[in-house]
């Protein structure tokens, strides 16, 4: 289990928390997270370039000098196959990718700044981890297309022996078929949503992923979909435009095709009016997803302690102080008894019997005299 993550907010996360932490995340190692995502969107191109390249230049000289150039066959099988070998080294090399990104956005939330070779370093055995996994998603993937495939074409053979009586039934038996095969789909890749998370922070293996994934999205299922769905708009904002203005200059290309001949002079300069036009497009791909994949990487990563929090408990969330301290336990006697108050005191001074309230008490009175002064003011003045 990861350590604490002092970075992300100690309690439930709502949209915009995930948001503010995924931004904060980036921003800390921005040069680190776009240094792995160019990697993995560069690689599989360049894996892929040479073999297939030369292939497409090799059928393209074929097509436009058929008497002059013949197609070596066997070359054209190895460099297909290297070109297969280096799709799926590049997929290999996307995986690293994604867990090398998982990895520094744990780190960072737990208050580290962590560095490219430290991320893939503690990241060891991510893709290994995952391949069982990764063949289980393929074998389900190829029998779910076979089974698609096969009502497909089941129904329309029925279509072909029935007559055109049956086309309409056939056509609304494959809507329902085709709704169903992509609604398991996104099922499943909601409920899968933690596979990656689960194996690269945890150190499980790519089955136990899938199962600790399924158990995290179990009663969130919704709730899931809709930070996702929220995530996904925003990269949907910025890369849609982008994608619309390129492909202005795609359409525009495919109209003037219609003024060549298909011959060998036509297609070279076809290919060569083309070629400007299909790079734009692969670079701005490239650029989309160099800037989408670390975004997207860290927001689920973000999701990730929050989901295991609310459903396992593993690091409660801090419950809410009273606003009052608690009333204190009664005093007690020496003896154990409860203190209970004495008599409440009196007035003072104290009330006399008679009404009469002072100090002194009120008495006999007292005898008085008349005094005079010894001095007779009248009297004449003593004779010298």
């Amino acid at each position: 289990m990861f350590g604490p993550t002092p970075l992300l907010p100690f309690r439930p996360l709502d949209v915009g928390s995930v948001f503010s932490a995924t931004i904060q995340i980036l921003r800390t190692r921005v040069g680190t997270f776009l240094g792995v995502s160019a990697i993995g969107v560069v690689a599989p191109v360049l894996l892929m370039a040479a073999p297939l390249g030369y292939l497409a230049w090799m059928l393209i000289e074929q097509s436009t000098h058929p008497q002059s150039v013949t197609l070596d066959v066997q070359l054209a099988m190895i460099l297909a196959i290297l070109g297969s070998i280096g799709a799926i080294l590049g997929g290999l090399v996307q995986l690293k990718g994604e867990g090398v990104l998982i990895e520094t956005a744990l780190q960072v939330a737990q208050g580290g700044r962590p560095t490219l070779a430290g991320a893939m370093r503690g990241n060891r055995g991510f893709v290994r981890r995952l391949v069982p996994f990764l063949l289980l998603l393929i074998l389900a993937a190829v029998v779910a297309y076979a089974v698609l495939l096969g009502g497909i074409f089941g129904l329309a053979a029925l279509s072909d022996r029935g007559g055109r009586g049956l086309d309409g039934l056939v056509a609304l038996g494959v809507i329902p078929v085709a709704l169903a095969f992509w609604a398991a789909v996104v099922v499943l890749a909601i409920r899968w949503a933690y596979v990656y998370q689960s194996v690269a922070l945890e150190r499980i293996g790519g089955l136990a992923g899938a199962r600790r994934s399924w158990g995290l999205t179990r009663g969130a299922f919704w709730r899931t979909v809709g930070y996702l769905l929220m995530a996904m708009l925003v990269v949907w904002c910025v890369s849609i435009p982008i994608n619309m203005v390129s492909q202005l200059g795609m359409g525009g290309a495919i109209v003037r095709l219609e003024m060549f001949d298909f011959d060998a002079e036509s297609v070279i300069r076809m290919v060569a009016a083309l070629a400007p036009i299909l790079i734009g497009s692969m670079v701005t791909s490239m650029v989309i997803q160099w800037l989408s994949w670390p975004f997207m990487s860290v927001y689920r990563t973000v999701m990730y302690p929050d989901q295991v929090r609310r459903v396992e408990h593993a690091s409660p969330f801090p419950t809410t102080p009273p606003p009052y301290p608690p009333a204190p336990q009664p005093f007690t006697t020496p003896g154990g008894q409860p203190w209970e108050p004495g008599p409440p005191p009196q007035h003072w001074p104290p009330q006399q019997p008679g009404g009469v309230q002072g100090w002194p008490p009120a008495g006999p009175s007292m005898p008085t005299q008349n005094w005079s002064s010894p001095i007779n003011r009248d009297a004449p003045p003593p004779s010298a």
